[in-house]
């Protein structure tokens, strides 16, 4: 009996020693938050096509070690929506924000990682999909004025007092003598 739980007592050292060993001497690697996302703050045109420029806000990096931020932006090109690769961009490690542009109706995937002072990249990378559409609303410059263009006078009614004439025909209209006929009551007897 005494050998079995000597046994157990070595083997559970051994593992205690190995997940130690591992916590000290494992590789480290830079970490990254999410992607703070901003929407498109402007667009263009460029042979026909709408081209709408996007700010993307960059996640801080906790660790401080990272000397750069790699962005990679993915683009659907064709209907179909097949991506390819389109640019790298190797960024400062305190860039907040990056304008990425990308034409209407585009699927754009964008994929962020940091690198520390030795070579290790961020895993996983920071992941932001979207669809390119143009919610920017058209812009107005200038301002409205309001000018004198003509007058015209408008002719006065009939009598001349300015009010309106009744239509003709509606009977007792409580205006004495305006119809011909009396609005008063018959005298008694």
């Amino acid at each position: 009996m005494e050998t079995i739980i000597t046994v157990i007592l070595i083997f559970a050292i051994a593992v205690v020693g190995a997940w130690i060993t591992y916590r000290i001497f494992r590789e480290k690697r830079p970490t990254v938050g999410p992607f703070r996302f901003v929407i498109a703050v402007s667009e263009r045109k460029e042979n026909g096509m709408d081209i709408l420029t996007y700010k993307v806000g960059l996640p801080e990096s906790p660790s401080g070690d990272v000397v750069k931020k790699v962005l990679t932006i993915n683009r659907s090109t064709d209907a179909d929506g097949k991506l390819e690769m389109v640019e790298t961009i190797e960024l400062d490690p305190k860039a907040e924000t990056v304008d990425v542009e990308a034409a209407e109706g585009s699927q754009v995937d964008l994929s962020l990682i940091v690198i520390d002072n030795a070579g290790n990249p961020s895993t996983p990378p920071v992941l932001k999909t979207f669809q390119a559409n143009d919610t920017v609303p058209p812009e107005l410059t200038g301002e409205m004025t309001v000018e004198a263009a003509s007058e015209r006078t408008v002719p006065d009614d009939d009598e001349g007092d300015g009010e309106e004439t009744p239509p003709a025909g509606d009977g007792d209209d409580g205006d004495d003598g305006d119809d011909g006929e009396s609005d008063d009551p018959p005298a008694g007897d």
